[in-house]
C-alpha cells in the first residue's frame, strides 16, 4: 500500500485541527473559575450568582460552580 502524500496529510491535519477548535473545553477555564471566586469573597453575591449559573450551564459536569450555587443558596 502507497503512503498518503503530503498535501493529502497536510488536508486532513488541517481538518482535524479545525474540528478540535470547535470543540467545548470540558472545564472552564481557571480565570473563570477566579473570577467567581473574587466576586464571592468580595461579597459580591449577585455577580457570583451569576457566574455560577454560566458556568453550571456550560460546564455541567464540574464541581465549583454547583458548590458556589449551594453556597449562595444554602
Amino acid at each position: 500500500m502507497k503512503p498518503p502524500a503530503k498535501h493529502q496529510i497536510r488536508k486532513g491535519s488541517a481538518a482535524l485541527k479545525t474540528r478540535i477548535s470547535n470543540i467545548s473545553p470540558i472545564d472552564p477555564s481557571p480565570q473563570l473559575l477566579n473570577s467567581l471566586l473574587g466576586h464571592y469573597q468580595k461579597g459580591q453575591y449577585d455577580d457570583a450568582e451569576k457566574l455560577a449559573k454560566f458556568i453550571t450551564k456550560n460546564f455541567p459536569k464540574h464541581p465549583f460552580g454547583w458548590k458556589v450555587l449551594g453556597v449562595l443558596y444554602g
